[in-house]
């Protein structure tokens, strides 16, 4: 990532020290799956970016519950993808079908961790899933 875009996408996020928003970026990205819908990357990662910024982190703590968040998320929303086309009786599929539940599990505890911050509307994007 180029550090333009990188300092770009850090000026989203105001209230961090820009070495620590930009670290929590670049783990954001390389550990999130990139939202689908987009045929250019660097728009899929700026609406990561964006849904972060979203929840209005107001330090370190906030932020990292909120990278967590995403992170669970897209988590479940990629089990739930790839389970749709499997065998609904088929291990896997129960596997899938268990890691999508912890994910939902993860979700609302951080949801009820940081109430004040989170937005309903933070996850949704236009465009993106």
């Amino acid at each position: 990532m180029s550090a333009s875009r990188l300092s770009a996408f850090c000026a989203l996020l105001p209230a961090l020290d820009p070495d620590i928003a930009a670290d929590m970026i670049r783990d954001l990205l390389a550990v999130v799956p990139r939202p689908s819908g987009y045929d250019d990357p660097a728009q899929a990662d700026l609406a990561l970016v964006r849904k972060l910024a979203g929840m209005h982190p107001r330090d370190l703590e906030e932020a990292m519950l909120a990278v967590q968040l995403l992170a669970a998320y897209y988590g479940a929303t990629l089990c739930t993808q790839v389970l749709a086309g499997l065998d609904p009786v088929s291990k896997e599929a129960s596997r899938l079908r268990r890691d999508a539940a912890a994910q939902q599990r993860v979700i609302v505890t951080l949801h009820r961790a940081l109430p004040a911050v989170l937005n309903a509307n933070a996850l949704q994007v236009a465009g993106s899933g």
